[in-house]
């Protein structure tokens, strides 16, 4: 099926992973993925899945994780401004920064020059939705 979108909202940081080079990787337990069944029509799967990043020059981490590794919300900017689709890093592009918001308040921010997003495993079915979505 085809992606529509790919939401960060919710999505469950296991690990981030700060190499000796100039790298990050950002381990996803779950993140919510949209495959289209029929137009305005969508099933929503869990996907475990990696944001790596490259050319990483300054990561800023504030505040406590008390209540959980899940994500409020993540801001993801380029030049030309915010990608709210996280669908636009399935191929490799150039970034400047990853700011993670978590539900705790606890901030992580990243200064970098590349990113992509890998899927990994599908593992659950969540649930389907019809209607428009807001960032297609």
């Amino acid at each position: 099926m085809t992606i529509a979108l790919i939401e960060a909202h919710d999505a469950k940081v296991a690990a981030l992973v700060i190499s000796a080079s100039d790298s990050v990787r950002i381990e996803l337990a779950h993140v919510a993925v949209y495959h289209v069944r029929e137009p305005e029509r969508f099933d929503i799967w869990s996907h475990t899945a990696v944001l790596e990043l490259d050319g990483v020059d300054h990561l800023v981490m504030e505040g406590s994780a008390e209540t959980g590794p899940h994500l409020d919300d993540a801001v993801v900017t380029t030049d030309s401004g915010e990608i709210d689709n996280w669908k636009e890093l399935l191929e490799p592009r150039p970034l400047t920064a990853v700011r993670l918001i978590f539900g705790s308040g606890r901030t992580i921010d990243i200064r970098c020059r590349r990113g992509q997003l890998r899927l990994q495993q599908q593992s659950r079915y969540v649930e389907s939705w019809t209607g428009p979505l807001a960032n297609p």
